[in-house]
Order: structure tokens, then C-alpha cells, then sequence
């Protein structure tokens, strides 16, 4: 369960409550389920950002990789005298 799902679970008791006593309090309640959206809206762009991090960084590892293995091999063929 995401973040966001989770806090929506726990008001939802309570915006049921507040449709059956109504008035302020209510209006309160959908307030702070608004916000929570956001937050959770907020929270899966910040996940997919990361994700997109560890994405691009995996990119630039195996690049590093590959410059490793050339440079290896320059050196190994320079200590030969080739």
C-alpha cells in the first residue's frame, strides 16, 4: 500500500462520520482529504523521479565501465611497448 493510499484509509472513516453529522466539520475533513491528495500526488512525483535517477545512473555505471575496460586495456598495451 502506497503512502497515499494508506492516509486516505485512515480519513476515510471519518469523512463517513462527518457526511453524517455534516456542517464545519465535514467541510474540514474534505479539506484535509484535498491536501492529502496533493501530498500523495507530490509523493508519486517525487518516486518517479527517483526512479528515473537510479535509471540514468545505471547509464552512466555502465559507461564508466566501458572507459575502465578501455583505459585497462591502453595501459596494458602500453606496458607491452606496443
Amino acid at each position: 500500500m502506497s503512502n497515499g493510499n494508506l492516509g486516505l484509509s485512515a480519513i476515510a472513516p471519518a469523512i463517513l462520520l462527518s457526511s453524517l453529522f455534516g456542517g464545519e466539520e465535514g467541510e474540514r475533513l474534505v479539506a484535509v482529504e484535498t491536501r492529502l491528495g496533493a501530498v500523495e500526488k507530490s509523493v508519486v512525483r517525487i518516486e518517479s523521479k527517483r526512479d528515473l535517477f537510479k535509471i540514468r545512473l545505471g547509464k552512466v555505471e555502465r559507461s564508466v565501465s566501458r572507459m575502465e575496460g578501455k583505459l585497462d586495456s591502453y595501459f596494458a598495451a602500453q606496458a607491452k611497448g606496443k
